[in-house]
């Protein structure tokens, strides 16, 4: 009785988080396609860091410390005769365990040195200093849809997976 309500609940928390996921890569991805045709400007790079979170971890039996790394990257441009500053590398999640992958963009753009932010004309504040579409983009549209399918297939076979599992 008790896997009759869990495998349904399980499906619709699959569809839902799926849904969360893809609606917001789906928008990074909208404005990662519209900064390829962006008005460019100079830019000049402020500060640029690593920033080191910790994971929590909830295993007792697992003692290990785990970091997520991110890329913090502030920079000033002018578009239209007016200053902006701007702190978006690209639109995809650079957010990782891979401290190497984060160092990379803290050494492509170090503090005091001068870059290209591209800018939405409709709305300068919103800059980016690389355009287009990149692989984190791809990545987080298909484990939306991944987990989308998942859950959907778990609600059309709630009966059959109620049953094998009871």
């Amino acid at each position: 009785m008790k896997s009759k309500i869990l495998v349904p609940l399980g499906g619709l928390f699959s569809i839902l988080f799926g849904l969360l996921v893809l609606l917001m890569t789906l928008i990074d991805a909208y404005y990662a396609i519209a900064s390829s045709s962006w008005p460019h400007a100079s830019a000049r790079i402020l500060d640029s860091r690593v920033q080191k979170e910790e994971l929590k971890n909830t295993d007792k039996n697992d003692d290990r410390v785990r970091f997520i790394y991110n890329a913090e990257v502030k920079y000033s441009y002018k578009a239209d005769g007016v200053d902006y500053e701007g702190t978006s590398i690209r639109f995809a999640a650079i957010g990782t365990g891979d401290l190497p992958f984060v160092e990379s963009f803290i050494k492509k753009y170090p503090a005091g040195s001068e870059t290209i932010a591209y800018y939405n004309p409709k709305d300068p504040k919103i800059a980016v200093l690389e355009p287009g579409i990149h692989k984190r983009n791809v990545m987080g549209i298909s484990a939306g849809i991944i987990l989308l399918v998942v859950g959907i297939l778990i609600i059309l076979f709630r009966n059959h997976l109620a049953v094998t599992r009871a």
